[in-house]
């Protein structure tokens, strides 16, 4: 059974942000009673609006560009939402927007410590085969200085949370030799 989704778009002006006697015009995409407001970077004479069609109102060349403007603004969140629809069972208010702005959401991979869970969990399958006993327990060991070393750098270093963080980044280096050091250092750029 498909998901139900409420799902509209209009156009609205903010009239209390008047400017030299125009107003600015938005649109409200609203989905699944959540809303979200965008500016069309376009004013207009509240005179000219008609609140009830949600669209100027008028014959002039200037009054058809901006209703064809906000048509095709309308038509492009439909369009992007009948996508999402399509390819995606659930999506939320956040999706959508970040579709019409072209904002492409990053699929989250592995994270290093699931990475490295899976890793142990395969080399210990092979121990007494492959692996020696005190490998599986030095494996063991490094995850967890790992997890400490990242649990200390979150809760320590207030670059993180300062907007600082991306002046800094780790560099992980390794030598071609399995049996080298692996190096975790904080370098600042």
């Amino acid at each position: 059974m498909a998901n139900y989704q409420t799902f509209s778009v209009r156009f609205y002006l903010k009239k209390h942000r008047l400017t030299q006697g125009e107003a600015p015009i938005y649109m409200r995409i609203s989905l699944n009673a959540q809303k979200i407001d965008f500016s069309m970077h376009q004013r207009i004479n509240p005179e000219l609006w008609s609140d009830k069609m949600g669209r100027a109102s008028g014959s002039v060349k200037k009054i058809r560009d901006l209703n064809s403007y906000l048509d095709s603004m309308k038509s492009k969140v439909t369009h992007h939402f009948i996508t999402l629809r399509e390819s995606t069972e659930n999506f939320s208010l956040e999706t959508l927007r970040n579709a019409f702005l072209g904002i492409k959401e990053e699929k989250k991979g592995p994270m290093v410590i699931e990475k490295y869970l899976e890793h142990n969990k395969k080399i210990k399958l092979l121990e007494g085969i492959d692996f020696a006993p005190q490998t599986i327990e030095r494996y063991e060991t490094s995850l967890k200085h790992t997890r400490d070393f990242i649990r200390i750098m979150m809760k320590t270093y207030s670059w993180f949370k300062s907007g600082r963080a991306g002046r800094y980044y780790l560099k992980a280096t390794t030598l071609l030799n399995p049996r080298s050091q692996f190096l975790i250092q904080i370098a600042e750029v």
